[in-house]
């Protein structure tokens, strides 16, 4: 008999079928169109006469304005990560970092060598492609010093897969900002790292950092290491109530005004409170 199909299950309105089949056999495709993020099933049967197939649906949504599930809820006003305290072995990135695989099975890992740790990523001795991105925690891109962003970086057993770095919002769009092709080491590793410093003035708000490794097995497969990724704050005044707040130098003095109410805290550049 010419199949009956149905679709069943939880998530079963998220799943529609389309075809045409006949005693003879036919063509089906079943489209997936979530209405919420997360991970949905549901299940496909053909009956014809006494003779039931099934087929398993699965589906993962994601939310189309966080794409990779990003926090931005406490960004940071600095950042200085060297993937490590100089004890950690093992391959888990810090807790604030997400490597998400673009293309490829593989993600980026902490690595260590003589007493230094640094996440890495390779194509070696992989399959196929790879596109896989390291991203930072979420940054004020309002309190960095936007003109000296840098990070450190090495290769090893160059052969043309590529680093590049964006600046990234939660949506997933990025910028990018740098581009390495390195050519250098085609035998060994660098003997050392080289440190780059971006200027970022054009960005402002809620962003990332983003690495990203691109890379074919047997083709390019490049290592990077990447390292010593820092964000300090910027100079001058860092406060919602700037507006009031005011600081200028007067007869070897250093004055301040603020709005009745509000407690203003004095440090000295060592993190020292002097004045309360």
């Amino acid at each position: 008999a010419v199949p009956a199909v149905t679709i069943a299950g939880t998530d079963a309105a998220m799943f529609t079928q389309s075809g045409t089949l006949t005693t003879a056999g036919g063509e089906l495709s079943v489209t997936f169109k979530p209405t919420s993020a997360g991970a949905k099933v549901a299940t496909l049967t053909l009956t014809s006469g006494a003779t039931t197939a099934t087929v398993e649906l699965t589906g993962t949504a994601t939310d189309a304005s966080n794409p990779y599930g990003l926090d931005v809820s406490n960004p940071l006003n600095s950042l200085n990560e060297p993937f490590g305290d100089g004890t950690v072995t093992a391959a888990a990135l810090p807790s604030s970092w997400t490597s998400i695989a673009l293309q490829g099975d593989r993600k980026w890992e902490v690595k260590r060598f003589s007493d230094n740790n640094y996440a890495q990523m390779t194509a070696h001795n992989g399959t196929g492609k790879y596109q896989i991105l390291l991203i930072s925690p979420a940054l004020n891109f309002d309190a960095i010093n936007k003109t000296a962003v840098s990070f450190g970086w090495n290769s090893g057993y160059t052969n043309g897969a590529t680093l590049k770095v964006y600046v990234m919002s939660k949506d997933g769009s990025k910028t990018e900002v740098k581009s390495i092709n390195d050519n250098a080491n085609p035998s060994a590793y660098g003997t050392s790292f080289n440190t780059e410093t971006l200027d970022l003035s054009s960005h402002s708000g809620i962003k990332f950092l983003a690495f990203e490794y691109n890379g074919e097995a047997g083709v390019s497969t490049t290592t990077y290491q990447v390292d010593n990724v820092i964000a300090s704050i910027k100079s001058g005044l860092l406060s919602n109530k700037f507006e009031s707040l005011s600081v200028w130098t007067s007869a070897g003095k250093i004055n301040f005004g603020a709005a009745a109410g509000e407690v203003v805290e004095v440090y000295n550049t060592m993190g020292q409170k002097v004045f309360n």
